[in-house]
């Protein structure tokens, strides 16, 4: 994960179920935005933007 100076970082992590399905959002800038799938239930979405 790349950090921006002067930009807003939030991640946030949501469990629908319990060791089944894990979201990740990182967002650091609005525009640019990013998906990786690690595992069959890891969702991984990086937003960055100016």
């Amino acid at each position: 994960e790349t950090t921006v100076p002067n930009m807003s970082s939030t991640v946030t992590t949501e469990n629908t179920q319990p060791n089944t399905t894990i979201t990740t959002t990182a967002i650091i800038a609005p525009n640019i935005a990013t998906t990786v799938i690690i595992a069959p239930n890891i969702t991984t979405t990086v937003i960055i933007a100016p």
